[in-house]
């Protein structure tokens, strides 16, 4: 270092003392010693292996720093986990006998040696636990390389250990990898948070154990006890109380039962559902009835006793898991500081939940500490709270809560003892990968990388769409200078902590435009480099199966030859498994005639029973059946294949030697693998690499060096033999998995993803969820099929296939040549996906290869074929299918209905259904077999298709004379706007509350899916149904949710169906509801005044209101009265006016037959209710007690 010096510490920079590094080791005393140069830099360091401790440099302001990571006293070397860290030289110096070194290119026996000990370090079950890779570090940064497993579980960061969801792992820039594949991860990790399947069971227990332990723990001052009493403590009391309140005594029984007259007439209880995420769908309403041999369940309309108290199932179930969660995020919050803290959830739990003097664990005590690994309290994003209330932000609570699902069924495993009990199973999910993600990334800056993120699906993808605008108002919730958020509300009195938070960074338009232009360039600069033309041609993989020998072939097979263990295979399962070995044996003969390619690539969804025919003597025979494929002996010559004998198997095929490379994710673990798949190369056979599908989401790199040059090339011939089969299966028990309700779990969201990306209508959510629960394999597999008919499998298709390409188009060199072999119904569904905006919209973000490929399938498609989208309405649909839907066949049927004798079901039924879906916005719904010819998916009816600049939020004006529609606004052109609707919605938490329990939006932007973003309800549709809708359920909510008065849509008899919305129970009202604005309102006002000067003509009366109650009273009796009520007022003042029968004015209010209601709200920013609407209500209050 220059005229340096070595001293004994006498003081020094990095403040090390001396004492500290003093200790007899082997009889040899270790010591401090420090090294200085005239500059100032000091160097400390130990004798003992000559370690350094700290190197002091000065930046340029002469400030010292420490610049290496080293250890604080001798115990702190000796006892590290990384003993080396920061050594100069070992036991032995540089004395070692033998010792070499690296010299033009040779390994020296040291180097082996060290490899072998770092890795066997590495391969110790507690390193692999506690520590990722850490690939590099020094004192300001560190890389850590993990997997995703492994971040959402723990890992250690170098401070503590963490995970995905701990407040703890924040300001990280953190990189994602094959980032869309992830959220299935994320979404398999939370399934398996399954354990609580008998809540009552589990809180009764909880309850009684709780009481016991605080009685003991009240007199314990150390710590934690007085935190987890106070804790306990509380959560024991809420529980009680919650209990009480819902006259719930889980000390007089903790079963839910069939009713006992049930079971004595021998009628079979059945099976039903409660799905819960965001609002509740049920197989059919239940409540439940406290009995002397448990709580019965029945239904709503049984015969009750004075004395009888009953629950609502729903309302039960939901209290149930509540406190559930409650206690689990209790346990959560214990484990989050510290590691010992877990040691006192099994504590805590055991104490709880296990017999007294009794050493066996019980059931919960064992599980529930380990929920804690899954519970992740910290995706409650407290700047979400409003959201989640309102679902202004579609999708915002279902995201951050997960879902639950509850399955009541008979007992079945113990019927000879036990057959009134009714079994509770509980599919979970605690949060979802969304919130995940969100919670990561509202700490953190996350970098999401993959080829085939841009394709937005609801299987196998996050939601980006809700992340990013969840993440936007998170960042503008802690930004103290934002006020209003880009949805429109106010913030308002927040929390000073918020403000603490790390702002998230979140993408503007111009980094997106910047991205796509880095993406575009680094595309031509690697299609320049590689020059690659591409020969694409659709196969007929079944020409051996066509062939004569092919029956030979099969018939020498054992008859178990395709049985999957000793589970019997189905025929479609045989079937299905004979194909795709005939079409793997087809490559093979495809690779052989086209020697030209040194690498072959295949991807199938399985090639289990080809290696089971190659490598097996029980398919000797059937081999010989095919003259053109030689079996020849293992390559023992060659000491790197040598070892993967099984992976590499050595062939003949048309006269040309090959090696059928078997690849598998555990082979490529091995050690040795890449130098074996080189050797396969350099062997100068042809290498045909056959491997399954999902392995292409891996990111897995197959190109290889050509033995001759040395240069870097790829597999040039791929073969696409199939698309994947199931996103939809049968749970499967096995050794290392016998959770069936995790498996439940894991679907159910998938299935909820694909109703809220607008791909399967609410009918089609609900048909599936008690198959997916009950695990019942024939309807399982339609689910997959009718799956295979949306939009989403048709791109998860061509994300796959993208991944494929991918596999193939690696490196950066010359390729002159490649060749993709597909089969024809996947070019199907790729030139599908070729004709969809997210395509075409994206093309030049695409690879070349992929570019091609779609290209080349599209141009042949369009010869052959109608596009597509020609399907699907112009911008310009003029609303005629809108107007023969409603206006010329529902409207005259329902007219029709209430002129005959007869009830018809079907048209009370699909009117209902399609208000439902309006308010649902369930664009993808699509009615059941009807009379009337109405079997198009909503949006392609009653939507139009935006002109392409509106996609993003874009203003929309349309011209009512010709039904075009255009991103700018021109005269005799009117603004598009139904979200305008929705203000008068948001502004009212009872409203809010009511839609969202029952499913219905609240709000339309931001879009919730992609098909959302292209399409919009015609203005036609808005004005015929959703106005009238909204102000419907609006006034209903007001009713029920602010003055507990009960409203019903159903009606007492068919021939008043549609003649008003609702009726209120027990009472005579009877409320025809509207969502006017102030044009309507004028109209209808200048339609009165014009009859009272025509000479007020009973038979003519506006809006038809004498001849409606006319008709209402001649089935419900004379005492019913009708009520015009308009959702908002036009001001303020809004008075309730009274009408005789014959709309002759009144002001006994009251004795008036017909009332006319302006308004319901007030129009102003700050809605409150009107005088008017507060005197319906307490004239309906009256009506209802005098009845009473």
């Amino acid at each position: 270092m220059g005229s340096e010096m070595c001293i004994r510490d006498r003081g020094n920079l990095s403040g090390l003392s001396r004492k500290d590094f003093q200790k007899e080791i082997n009889n040899k005393e270790t010591d401090l010693f420090i090294l200085k140069n005239k500059k100032g830099m000091e160097v400390a360091v130990t004798n003992y292996g000559c370690a350094i401790l700290s190197i002091m440099v000065p930046d340029k302001n002469g400030k010292y720093a420490n610049v290496i990571l080293g250890h604080d006293s001798i115990d702190h070397v000796i006892n590290s986990p990384e003993p080396f860290l920061s050594t100069t030289i070992g036991r032995y110096g540089n004395r070692i006998a033998k010792g070499k070194f690296t010299l033009f290119g040779e390994e020296h026996e040291l180097t082996q040696a060290a490899r072998q000990r770092v890795a066997d370090f590495r391969r110790h079950v507690w390193v692999r636990r506690i520590l990722p890779a850490i690939a590099w570090r020094d004192e300001k940064q560190h890389l850590l390389i993990m997997t995703t497993q492994k971040m959402v579980s723990s890992f250690y960061d170098g401070h503590r250990k963490v995970k995905m969801s701990s407040k703890e792992l924040r300001n990280y820039i953190i990189f994602i990898d094959e980032f869309d594949y992830q959220s299935e991860v994320l979404q398999e990790y939370l399934a398996q948070a399954q354990w609580v399947q008998e809540p009552p069971e589990c809180l009764g227990q909880l309850l009684d154990g709780g009481r016991r332990l605080l009685q003991r723990m009240q007199y314990v001052e150390t710590e934690p006890a007085p935190m987890i009493r106070e804790r306990l403590e509380k959560f024991i009391n809420d529980l009680d109380s919650a209990l009480t309140d819902k006259h719930v005594d889980l000390t007089h029984a903790r079963s839910l039962v069939i009713p006992l007259q049930q079971y004595l007439d021998n009628k079979p209880f059945g099976e039903h559902y409660l799905f819960r995420s965001d609002q509740l769908v049920t197989s059919e309403r239940l409540i439940m009835r406290k009995a002397e041999h448990g709580y019965e369940i029945i239904r709503p309309d049984s015969p009750l006793q004075d004395s009888d108290q009953t629950i609502d199932i729903s309302d039960f179930l939901r209290l149930m898991e509540k406190f559930i969660r409650q206690f689990s995020l209790m346990l959560t919050d214990l484990t989050a500081s510290e590691d010992e803290a877990y040691e006192y959830i099994k504590k805590l739990t055991r104490l709880l939940f296990d017999p007294v003097n009794d050493y066996r664990p019980s059931y919960y005590g064992s599980t529930l500490p380990n929920m804690s690994r899954f519970l992740l309290p910290r995706t409650d994003l407290p700047e979400l709270r409003e959201l989640r209330k309102s679902n202004i932000l579609p999708n915002t609570h279902a995201s951050i809560f997960g879902l639950t699902n509850w399955l009541l069924k008979q007992n079945a495993s113990d019927t000879d003892i036990d057959p009134l009990r009714i079994q509770i199973k509980r599919a979970f999910l605690p949060t979802t990968a969304e919130g995940l993600l969100l919670s990561l990334a509202s700490r953190n800056l996350v970098f999401a990388l993959s080829a085939t993120s841009y394709i937005e699906r609801a299987c196998n993808h996050f939601d980006v769409r809700w992340i990013n605008s969840a993440l936007r108002y998170i960042a503008e919730a802690r930004n103290p200078a934002v006020t209003q958020s880009f949805l429109g509300t106010t913030f308002e009195k927040r929390p000073v902590e918020w403000f603490k938070e790390p702002i998230p960074y979140v993408q503007t338009a111009d980094d997106f435009q910047l991205q796509y232009l880095a993406i575009e360039e680094i595309n031509n600069s690697k299609e320049n480099i590689r020059n690659t033309q591409l020969n694409a041609e659709i196969q007929d993989f079944n020409s051996i199966k066509n062939s004569p020998h092919c029956v030979d072939l099969l018939a020498s097979l054992a008859p178990d030859f395709f049985q999957n263990g000793d589970d019997p295979s189905s025929d479609f399962e045989s079937e299905y498994r004979k194909n795709i070995l005939l079409k793997l044996l087809n490559v093979l003969d495809l690779a052989g005639k086209r020697p030209q390619h040194r690498g072959h690539l295949a991807f199938v969804n399985s090639i289990a029973y080809l290696r089971k025919w190659l490598t097996t003597t029980i398919a000797t025979q059937s081999r010989e059946y095919l003259s053109w494929l030689k079996m020849e002996q293992p390559l023992s010559d060659d000491p790197l294949l040598k070892n993967f004998a099984d992976v590499f198997i050595p062939v003949s095929i048309h006269n040309e030697p090959a090696l059928i490379c078997l690849l598998t994710a555990e082979c490529q673990k091995k050690k040795g693998f890449s130098d074996a798949y080189q050797a396969a190369f350099a062997s100068r056979r042809i290498v045909i690499v056959l491997t399954q599908t999902a392995s292409a989401t891996n990111g897995v790199n197959l190109d290889f060096n050509l033995p001759e040059s040395g240069k870097n090339m790829d597999l040039t011939c791929l073969y696409l033999l199939e698309s994947r089969h199931y996103y939809f299966s049968a749970f499967q028990a096995n050794a290392e998995n016998n959770d069936d309700m995790a498996h439940a779990g894991f679907q159910l969201r998938n299935l909820e993803k694909l109703l809220r990306a607008g791909e399967i209508s609410r009918q089609q959510h609900q048909r599936f969820l008690l198959p997916l629960m009950m695990n019942r394999k024939y309807e399982i597999s339609r689910l997959n099929g009718e799956y295979k008919r949306t939009s989403d499998y048709i791109k998860n298709t061509a994300a796959n296939v993208q991944q494929q390409v991918g596999r193939i188009e690696r490196a950066w060199c010359e390729v002159p040549n490649a060749e993709i072999h597909l089969d024809s119904e996947l070019a199907k569904d790729l030139s599908r996906f070729a004709s969809l905006p997210i395509y075409t919209s994206n093309r030049r973000q695409l690879s070349a290869l992929n570019r091609q490929l779609l290209n080349i399938l599209r141009e042949r498609d369009e010869k052959m074929q109608d596009n597509f989208l020609n399907l699907i309405m112009t911008p310009t649909q003029p609303g005629k299918l809108v107007l023969d839907y409603i206006d010329k066949r529902l409207v005259p049927a329902i007219r029709l209905l209430r002129e005959q004798s007869t009830p018809r079901n079907d048209v009370t039924q699909l009117w209902r259904q399609l208000g439902k879906a309006i308010l649902q916005h369930d664009l993808a719904w699509k009615p059941g077999h009807n009379d009337f010819g109405i079997d198009l998916e909503l949006y392609k009816w009653a939507c139009f298709k935006k002109p392409e600049s509106a996609f993003n939020c874009g203003a929309i004006w349309y011209s009512p004379q010709t039904w075009q529609f255009f991103e700018e606004a021109a005269e005799g052109r009117r603004k598009y706007n139904p979200q305008m609707l929705y203000q008068y919605i948001q502004r009212h938490s009872d409203i809010t509350d009511w839609f969202n329990r029952k499913g219905y939006r609240t709000s339309l932007m931001p879009y919730a899916n992609d098909l959302e973003e292209h399409y919009a309800f015609h203005p036609l549709i808005v004005q015929r149904l959703l106005m009238g809708r909204l102000g419907e359920e609006a006034i209903r909510a007001l009713l029920h949710e602010r003055y507990k008065i009960i409203t019903t849509t159903q009606v007492s008899d068919h021939r008043i169906f549609e003649l008003y919305d609702f009726s209120v129970k027990n009472s005579d009202y009877r409320i025809d509801a509207k969502f006017w604005g102030q044009d309507t309102l004028d109209k209808a006002d200048e339609e009165y005044q014009q009859w009272l000067a025509s000479g007020t003509d009973p038979n003519q009366t506006p809006l038809g209101l004498s001849s409606k109650l006319a008709k209402i009273r001649a089935i419900e009796g004379d005492n019913v009265k009708l009520v015009i009520a308009n959702f908002v007022a036009p001001h303020s003042d809004c008075q309730l006016l009274g009408f005789s029968s014959q709309l002759i004015p009144t002001q006994d209010l009251y004795h008036a037959d017909i009332l006319i209601l302006g308004g319901c709200i007030t129009p102003d920013t700050v809605s409150s209710v009107t005088l008017g609407f507060e005197n319906l209500t307490t004239m309906i209050y009256q009506n209802i007690h005098e009845r009473a």
